[in-house]
């Protein structure tokens, strides 16, 4: 909610005033889009993630064992989360940092 709010008084600042009720109406579709896409996104992380930790652990019976018996059947491991966790940030702190270098960029040769 407090990104939304920072988005959204960003866009007020920046658009041109003919052009704010547009860009607020697609800002909110793209919000809702993504909404409505979150569920099919993480459907297809636990697929990724369960495979993966069955890739990774072909051999190691017994560890799986004893870290499963506190887990529900189709959780990743914890550290499993953390490695999905670390890539997300990275992958969201390259993203923000480039659409944020990009437009300082283009600011310094106006």
């Amino acid at each position: 909610s407090l990104l939304r709010l920072s988005l959204r008084s960003l866009l007020t600042q920046v658009a041109p005033k003919e052009t704010l009720g547009s860009v607020l109406a697609a800002m909110d579709v793209m919000q809702n889009a993504c909404s409505v896409s979150v569920p099919f996104y993480r459907t297809m992380l636990f697929h990724g993630m369960a495979w993966y930790e069955t890739a990774t652990t072909l051999g190691v019976e017994s560890d799986i064992n004893e870290a499963s018996s506190s887990v529900m059947k189709g959780d990743p491991c914890p550290k499993m989360w953390l490695k999905s966790s670390l890539i997300h940030w990275a992958f969201a702190a390259v993203i923000m940092s480039r659409l944020l270098l990009v437009n300082d960029y283009g600011a310094k040769n106006k």
